[in-house]
Order: C-alpha cells, then sequence, then structure tokens
C-alpha cells in the first residue's frame, strides 16, 4: 500500500509482531547495525502491553540538542510524540547537509547492553524491529548538545545521549552522507551546532 502525497508512506507486509518474533528473523544478526566493538545482542521491549524481541542496533537518529522549547525537536527526526522518529526532508535541514548529524552512535553502558527498562528508563538499548519509538524515544535515537554531552567512555550515566566504546571518539553519520570521528572532549555548545539543523549559526572548527 501506498499514500500518495508528499510525504508518502509504503506498507511492506502486514504481519504483526507477534509473527515477526515466532519466525525467528528478526534474531538474525544484521552487521551492518552493529559496531565490531561491541556484541550482537538481542532487546526484548516490555511496555506493558507487548513483548517484541529483535536485534539491537548500535546507531541511533539524531533528535536534536536539548529539553527547551526551541532545542527539544529540532534534529533531523522528530522527537516530540505524535510524529516520533519521521525523518525531515533535506529542505528543511538549511544549516547545510555537511554540518548536520543524522545517525551517531547511540550510549550504551556495559551494564546497559542489550536492556530496555521501560519502567525506569534507567537503559534504552532496542532492537531495530521496534514500531513504536514514540512512546520511548531514546530507544532509536539519541540528542546532543550542553544537556546531552558524549559519553566519555561505558562506563558514564546513560542519559539519552550518544557514545561509543571506541577510545575518545563517537562515529557519526552527517546528512550528506559523510562518516565523521568527533571527539568526546567536543563541547557542548558546539555539539548543539551539529545536533540542530536549522539554527544558522556558523560551526566551528571541531
Amino acid at each position: 500500500m501506498i499514500v500518495r502525497g508528499t510525504d508518502p508512506v509504503t506498507t511492506t507486509h502486514n504481519l504483526i509482531r507477534g509473527q515477526w518474533v515466532a519466525s525467528g528473523a528478526m534474531q538474525t544478526p544484521i552487521p551492518v547495525y552493529t559496531c565490531p566493538s561491541r556484541r550482537v545482542r538481542v532487546v526484548r521491549e516490555q511496555d506493558g502491553n507487548s513483548v517484541t524481541e529483535g536485534i539491537a542496533s548500535d546507531y541511533g537518529v539524531n533528535y536534536g540538542s536539548g529539553t527547551t522549547a526551541d532545542e527539544n525537536n529540532n534534529g533531523v527526526f522528530e522527537f516530540s510524540c505524535g510524529d516520533c522518529g519521521i525523518g525531515r526532508s533535506f529542505a528543511a535541514i538549511t544549516d547545510g547537509l555537511s554540518n548536520t548529524f543524522l545517525v551517531g552512535e547511540k550510549h550504551v553502558t556495559r551494564t546497559g547492553l542489550g536492556v530496555f527498562d521501560a519502567a525506569t528508563g534507567a537503559e534504552h538499548d532496542f532492537n531495530i524491529y521496534s514500531s513504536q519509538p514514540g512512546k520511548w524515544a531514546y530507544t532509536t535515537g539519541r540528542k546532543a548538545g550542553t544537556a546531552f554531552p558524549l559519553a566519555q567512555d561505558p562506563t558514564t550515566p546513560f542519559i539519552g545521549q550518544f557514545g561509543s566504546w571506541h577510545a575518545g571518539v563517537v562515529m557519526f553519520a552527517f546528512a550528506d552522507g559523510s562518516v565523521r570521528s568527533v571527539r568526546t572532549s567536543t563541547a557542548g555548545s558546539v555539539l548543539a551546532l551539529l545536533a540542530g539543523r536549522a539554527d544558522g549559526l556558523v560551526v566551528p572548527n571541531f
């Protein structure tokens, strides 16, 4: 089924999540979604209404730079509920595709590897097959800015930020398709400029 319009939607199957789980397909590792520095794992979603399990992804979309009204939803993907996880058009990234985060390595602690805690929100490792990012947005993406500095290492407490298990850097794919490493020491103010898609400010050398 294809819904026509400026933002068409395509449905490619009519299987319910329970059928996907039963098939075993959701537990099949897909190398492109996993960083070699972390192990492949199955994450189980438990939200009180359903249970879905699937292979985790080490990468998350860019939701924006912060928690204020202006910064809460200024990334390349929608963070606010209602349209959670929906990507914006290239035309909406007015700061420039080469200056804006698209996807980055999700911070996951060693103790949180493979853990989705719907009750407390303490950890948000998550499977790539879930169809409900809205209720728990940090499962599928992260933020970067003064309130969300890059995790220094796997022991840094989880607050919904980007981070890796590489020494001193986090890998990001920018909206122009380039992949670059960003130092974990990068100032939060600079991260905010890279996460925001339309602030109109110049990004300093990072």
